[in-house]
């Protein structure tokens, strides 16, 4: 009888005991995000290359040395301790590369990526004298029979002491008669006009380091490139630009041009 009587209390305990057991807790659904934190992540700030122009810091397999139409000569840029540096023949001076020797010195390189939509561009340079380091925005080069790469349509944003340039370069096909070896050499004609321009004399100072930014903007009225330096802003509308991806990359000429970073975003 005592037997069953614990029996008993003990059953009774256990029922007790699941009912007085707190429920299993469900997993909760993840949250939803809301509208702000939609906007947030699509407005979000992507970088698609960023480097320092130190040795280490950055990788020159990333770029590829491009030729001018206008000179017939392979350019290429000096590493120095915290910068690039356009090669310029030894014993020429600052006047004489504003003058007949300024192509001596002119040398472009571009990114192996190719980008498409808006684009922000930043680079710090400077030069020795008078001009011209810039930014270049180009579309696909020209594979010459030896391999090597010819820029064609690109656009030029230049600083120099007196201001900012953007200069627009395109080729048209050459006269069947021309005696010019280049246009013998390729069929075509390379020809530029300033898009736009500031004009403010001795402004940007020789050997001082300036933070050169370009914005490459699609919209529904078109495109267009801003450019801003030195607490000075230009802009033009820019039809040239192409429907689909081009290439950005670094031009020096005019004299010796230092570059010590670059950098690629989305916005």
């Amino acid at each position: 009888m005592l037997k069953m009587f614990f029996a008993f209390c003990a059953a009774f305990l256990l029922i007790c005991g699941s009912y007085a057991a707190p429920a299993p807790s469900k997993a909760k659904a993840p949250a939803k995000k809301t509208a702000a934190q939609k906007r947030v992540r699509r407005n979000a700030v992507k970088t698609f290359y960023n480097a320092q122009f130190v040795k280490g810091k950055w990788n020159p397999k990333d770029w590829e040395m491009v030729r001018s139409w206008r000179f017939d000569h392979d350019a290429e840029f000096l590493q120095k301790a915290n910068c690039i540096q356009n090669r310029v023949p030894e014993g020429v001076s600052d006047i004489e590369l504003q003058g007949k020797k300024g192509s001596s010195g002119y040398a472009i390189m571009l990114l192996k990526e190719k980008f498409k939509g808006n684009t922000v561009i930043t680079c710090n340079m400077e030069f020795d004298y008078r001009m011209a380091p810039g930014i270049i925005i180009a579309h696909e080069p020209k594979k010459l029979a030896n391999g090597k790469l010819e820029l064609r349509e690109h656009f030029e944003v230049i600083l120099y002491d007196d201001g900012l340039n953007l200069w627009h370069h395109y080729f048209e096909k050459g006269a069947p008669d021309s005696k010019d070896p280049r246009v013998k050499r390729s069929g075509v004609e390379q020809k530029w006009r300033k898009q736009c321009h500031l004009t403010e004399k001795k402004f940007y100072k020789p050997k001082t380091k300036y933070e050169l930014k370009v914005n490459v903007r699609y919209t529904g009225r078109g495109s267009f490139i801003d450019i801003s330096c030195g607490g000075r802003t230009i802009g033009s509308y820019a039809p040239q630009m192409p429907a689909g991806e081009y290439r950005i990359g670094l031009v020096g000429c005019e004299g010796r041009n230092r570059f010590y970073d670059f950098k690629v975003t989305n916005r």
